[in-house]
C-alpha cells in the first residue's frame, strides 16, 4: 500500500472518503478470507 504525504486533516471530506473506502475494502477482504476465496498471499501482495 502506498501512503502519500498529505496534510492530516480529520475534517477533510476527501480524507473521510479515503478512510471509508479503505475500511470497506479491508472488510470485504476479511470476508473473502473467511470464505476461503482469497489467499493470504493476495492480501499481503
Amino acid at each position: 500500500m502506498k501512503v502519500t504525504n498529505t496534510n492530516w486533516n480529520p475534517d477533510s471530506p476527501a480524507l473521510k472518503i479515503k478512510t471509508e473506502n479503505f475500511i470497506v475494502q479491508a472488510a470485504s477482504h476479511l470476508k473473502d478470507l473467511q470464505n476461503g476465496t482469497m489467499t493470504t498471499d493476495r492480501l499481503v501482495g
